[in-house]
């Protein structure tokens, strides 16, 4: 498998797509890989988000929950 094929691919989706929803964004990288390389049967995709700075959260306020 062409490594360097698969990451501009995946750089192409990244660049050209815009996604509201990261599950999106993994199903379209998931589906166009698994329809163009016939050996791979599955694949896991993990994705995050960059940092964004939120206007106005200068200050971390609790909701009494806990991560």
């Amino acid at each position: 498998m062409d490594y360097t094929k698969v990451y501009d691919e995946i750089r192409e989706i990244m660049e050209s797509s815009q996604f509201h929803l990261l599950e999106s964004c993994a199903n379209t990288i998931a589906d166009k890989l698994l329809a163009g390389y016939e050996l791979l049967q599955k694949v896991k995709i993990c994705i995050q988000k960059p940092s964004v700075a939120i206007p106005g959260q200068s200050q971390k306020r609790g909701s009494g929950a806990k991560a």
